[in-house]
């Protein structure tokens, strides 16, 4: 780690980001502990004691567990033969990952031999490739109550010949994913900020925590939260596992799973007709949601968006969106507040004042 952050000494109890890691640097100490230790610890977790003694502790922890309640690569070899064998090979560092991306490894390469059958030519509407994108800045503007319900509406069920239809699959009609909203102060018209659950059938939100929230540090300093900082609201889709076990056993996690990804292709798709922006979140704290939303020991976080009104301001709304911030925490920091401070410049009085007020 002393090689990675160019120091000649550490002390166990310095933070990282005060000797001005960077987010590319934390990557390449996680894939470093995991060629050492054949440990990989949650970029989360190193982000919130991003120290020596923290990851002491993160590596103890790990190994004093039973590798049956592991959660994380110990437990994934177990699932798969294929992913075992492949999480045998090093992480990339963050410098190697374009080049292997430019590779398109997910294509198929060794068919020079087949006689390729050209498909009849239609004509590509390139809008739909606009449509679906990544958000990383928002407009601090409020969001409308209505664009939030067409939104949602996405995911409202509809009763056709007596039963409920959804506009996406689920494992047996099942639908265990449940829809969960946590609302920033002062953010969306007319919703006290706190966490909801969303009712598909009733299209109404429940409030479950009013006034509650969300921990900043459920998202990672450097990437993430200041995304959070800018969202007007987020999403957290939650298996109820439970729902699914009594007919596909130890097959639930994956069918639930495979639920999330649709709905989250629904709602990016459905976000610009409101024009809401929306990005999707891999790793958060899950912990720290699940008093919020009232979770029981069956529910577990399956995937997350943030979302809010798309920012007009820059190019098409989007400047540099899928570029990683890179700097140091206090630099980052920086960054991000000049730019909140030119988006509050750029609302109206009405709209500062109730932030102020909520906030």
């Amino acid at each position: 780690m002393k090689q990675v952050l160019g120091v000649d000494s550490l002390d166990a109890d310095t933070d990282f980001l005060t000797l001005g890691a960077t987010s590319i640097d934390m990557i390449r100490i996680v894939n470093r502990i995991e060629k050492e230790l054949s440990y990989r610890p949650a970029i989360d977790e190193l982000y919130r004691t991003p120290t020596v003694a923290g990851l002491s502790r993160l590596y103890a922890k790990q190994v004093g567990e039973s590798v049956s309640s592991q959660i994380g690569i110990a437990n994934l070899k177990g699932v798969h033969p294929v992913l075992s064998r492949l999480l045998d090979v090093p992480a990339l560092d963050p410098a190697d990952r374009d080049a292997f991306k430019q590779q398109q490894p997910g294509l198929r390469s060794d068919l020079e031999d087949a006689v390729a059958i050209a498909l009849p030519a239609v004509n590509l509407d390139e809008g739909l490739y606009w449509q679906r994108r990544s958000h990383r800045q928002f407009s601090l503007k409020p969001v409308d109550q209505t664009q939030l319900s067409e939104l949602l509406q996405c995911l409202r069920s509809c009763q056709l010949n007596e039963k409920h239809k959804y506009r996406y699959g689920s494992a047996g009609g099942l639908y265990p994913v449940q829809t969960y909203l946590y609302v920033q102060p002062g953010r969306i018209s007319g919703l006290t900020h706190g966490t909801y659950y969303y009712h598909p059938i009733e299209h109404r939100l429940y409030p479950l925590r009013l006034n509650a929230e969300l921990d900043p540090s459920t998202y990672d300093r450097l990437i993430n939260r200041p995304i959070f900082h800018e969202a007007a609201f987020s999403l957290f889709l939650v298996g109820q596992l439970a729902a699914m076990t009594p007919i596909y056993r130890e097959a639930s996690l994956h069918y639930a799973t495979i639920e999330a990804g649709l709905i989250t292709q629904l709602l990016e798709m459905s976000a610009p007709i409101c024009n809401l922006g929306l990005c999707q979140v891999g790793e958060i704290n899950s912990s720290s949601i699940r008093q919020l939303f009232k979770l029981d020991d069956n529910h577990v976080l399956l995937h997350s968006l943030l979302g809010g009104a798309v920012d007009t301001t820059t190019v098409e709304g989007v400047v540099a969106q899928n570029e990683v911030r890179d700097g140091s925490f206090d630099q980052v920091a920086d960054q991000e507040a000049a730019r909140l401070l030119q988006r509050i410049d750029q609302l109206s009085d009405e709209d500062v004042a109730r932030l102020l007020e909520e906030n």
